[in-house]
C-alpha cells in the first residue's frame, strides 16, 4: 500500500455548489462568512478517472466475462454444477461458499454480491455469467482502481481545503449557437477561488493489478495536466508538481516519505 502528498499548480477552481439566482456558487463547508472551500475527494476521482480511461481505454462495454483465467473458469464451472443439483436455499449457498472461498478476495466479493440462496432455474446461468463479469473487473487495472458497482477501488482520495488567494466574481453570458449571439436573459456570476496550487492526499491499494496505470496517469498529470471543476475554459487547469508532490510506503512504522517519482 502506498500514499501519496500530491500538490497541483492551478490558477483559480470553482466546484459547483448550485446557483443562486443568477450566481453560481463554488462548494464550501459552512456559511458564507466562516465557510471553508473545498474540492471534494469525489471530484477527485472523477478527475484521475477520466484521465486513466483516456490513458487505458473505457473498458465498461468490454467486460463479458470471456477473459476470467482458468482457475475462475473452473470455480464457476463447478458452481453451475452444484446450484443446479442443489434443492434448497441452504444447500445453494453451503456449495456457493465452499466454491467461491477457493478465490479468494474476488470470491469474497461474489458471496457477497449475489443472493446466491436463490439461484435456481434460470437464475443460475445469469448469477454465474455476472460473477465471471466480476472477476473479469476484478483483475482489470481501470476497474480495480476506480472500483465497480460490486467492489471498491483501490484508491482512496482526501477532500482538498482551498487556501484562497481571492475570491472574485466574473460575470458571463451564454451564448445562443444558432445565432451566435448573446441569449436574452442569460447573463450570470460565477464565484471563482484563486489558489495558485492545491494538495491533495491519496492512498493505493493492490499495486500488483493498479501501480502501472496509476504512475502512468501521474505522468500524463505532470506532463500535461487536466481540468479540474468548473468552467474548464476559463482558467481552471490542473497540472501536477512532481517537485514538490511526495510519496511513501505504508508499513506498520511511520511512513518514510520521500519526493514523488514518475519513473
Amino acid at each position: 500500500m502506498r500514499a501519496y502528498r500530491l500538490k497541483f499548480s492551478i490558477e483559480e477552481v470553482r466546484v459547483g455548489a448550485g446557483a443562486e439566482g443568477n450566481l453560481l456558487r463554488a462548494l464550501r463547508y459552512g456559511d458564507e462568512l466562516s465557510g471553508t472551500y473545498v474540492v471534494p475527494s469525489s471530484t477527485w476521482k472523477g478527475v484521475f478517472r477520466r484521465v486513466s480511461e483516456n490513458l487505458y481505454g473505457h473498458s465498461s462495454a468490454v467486460h463479458d466475462g470471456a477473459g476470467v483465467g482458468d482457475e475462475v473458469r473452473e470455480a464457476l464451472e463447478a458452481l453451475r454444477k452444484k446450484l443446479k443439483d442443489a434443492r434448497t436455499a441452504e444447500e445453494r449457498r453451503r456449495v456457493s461458499y465452499e466454491v467461491l472461498s477457493r478465490l479468494g478476495e474476488v470470491g469474497a466479493v461474489m458471496r457477497h454480491s449475489f443472493p446466491l440462496g436463490q439461484a435456481e432455474g434460470s437464475k443460475v446461468e445469469r448469477f454465474v455469467g455476472e460473477m465471471a463479469k466480476v472477476a473479469e473487473e476484478w483483475t482489470c487495472p481501470l476497474e480495480a482502481t476506480y472500483g465497480t458497482l460490486y467492489f471498491a477501488g483501490a484508491v482512496t482520495f482526501s477532500d482538498s481545503v482551498l487556501r484562497p488567494l481571492e475570491v472574485s466574481l466574473t460575470s458571463h453570458v451564454s451564448m445562443d449557437r444558432s445565432t451566435g449571439r448573446a441569449a436574452e436573459g442569460n447573463l450570470f456570476q460565477e464565484e471563482r477561488v484563486r489558489v495558485g496550487s492545491v494538495y491533495v492526499t491519496v492512498v493505493l491499494r493492490r499495486e500488483d493489478v493498479t501501480l502501472e496505470l496509476w504512475r502512468n496517469t501521474l505522468r500524463y498529470m505532470a506532463y500535461v495536466g487536466t481540468g479540474l471543476g468548473s468552467g474548464k475554459s476559463r482558467g481552471a487547469w490542473a497540472v501536477l508538481d512532481a517537485s514538490e508532490s511526495q510519496e511513501a510506503e505504508i508499513t506498520l512504522r511511520r511512513p518514510e516519505w520521500r519526493k514523488l517519482s514518475l519513473g
